[in-house]
C-alpha cells in the first residue's frame, strides 16, 4: 500500500514537473493577458467616470443660466413700476414720452440679457450633444418666447396678466431643467447599490408569491 502511495506521489510530481516545463509559458502569458485586461477595464471605467463628471458639470452650468433667466423674467414681469395710466395732458407730453422711452430702454436691455444667456445655453447644449446627450431644441425656443413676447408693452398688461406671463416663463425654464436631468439619467443611469444577497432574496420572495398564487 505504501509502495502504491509512493508511486502515485512520484507520478504526480513528474506530471507537474513535465507540465511546468512544457506549458509554463502559457501560465505566464495568461497572467499577462489578465493584467492587461484588468488595466483596460480600469481605464475605460476611469474615462467613463470622468466623462460623466464633465457632462454633469455642463448640465449644472446650463441649469444655473436657466435659473438666471427665470429670475430675470420674474423680476421683469412682476416689477412694481406698472401703474394705471393717467390721461395725458398737453403739459405732460414730455413727461409721458420720457416714461415711454424708459420702458422701451428697459425692455430692450431685458431682451438683450435673455438672448445673451440663451445663446450661452445653446453653446453648452452643443457640447452636450457631442457627448451623446441630446436636448430638444424647442424647449429653449419656448423659454425665449414666454420670457420676451410683448415685453415692450408691459405697461399695457394688467397685474394678473403679468403674473401669468411670469409663471409661463418659469414653467418653461423648469421644463428645460427637467429635460436636462432626465436625459442625463437615461444616458448615465444611477448605480444600483442592491447587493447580490438582496437580489437573491427578492427573487425567492417573488417565487414564493407566485407559488402561493397557484394554490
Amino acid at each position: 500500500m505504501d509502495n502504491v502511495s509512493v508511486k502515485a506521489t512520484e507520478a504526480t510530481e513528474n506530471f507537474i514537473s513535465h507540465f511546468g516545463h512544457q506549458y509554463g509559458w502559457c501560465v505566464g502569458l495568461v497572467s499577462v493577458c489578465l493584467v492587461l485586461f484588468g488595466w483596460r477595464v480600469t481605464y475605460k471605467n476611469s474615462v467613463k467616470l470622468a466623462t460623466r463628471s464633465e457632462s454633469k458639470s455642463l448640465i449644472d452650468a446650463i441649469n444655473k443660466i436657466i435659473n438666471d433667466i427665470s429670475d430675470m423674467s420674474l423680476t421683469y414681469w412682476l416689477k412694481s413700476s406698472n401703474k394705471k395710466k393717467q390721461p395725458v395732458k398737453k403739459y405732460k407730453i414730455h413727461r409721458f414720452n420720457k416714461k415711454a422711452d424708459d420702458t422701451a430702454s428697459e425692455s430692450s436691455a431685458y431682451i438683450l440679457n435673455v438672448l445673451a444667456k440663451t445663446n450661452q445655453v445653446y453653446k453648452l447644449i452643443d457640447i452636450l450633444q457631442s457627448r451623446g446627450i441630446f436636448i430638444e431644441s424647442n424647449l429653449m425656443s419656448d423659454v425665449i418666447e414666454n420670457a420676451t413676447l410683448d415685453c415692450e408693452d408691459i405697461d399695457s398688461f394688467t397685474k394678473e396678466d403679468r403674473t401669468i406671463r411670469a409663471q409661463e416663463a418659469i414653467d418653461s425654464c423648469m421644463l428645460v431643467t427637467k429635460s436636462l436631468y432626465d436625459k442625463f439619467q437615461s444616458f448615465y443611469p444611477p448605480i444600483n447599490s442592491e447587493s447580490i444577497f438582496a437580489k437573491t432574496r427578492r427573487v425567492f420572495i417573488m417565487l414564493d408569491k407566485w407559488h402561493e398564487s397557484l394554490k
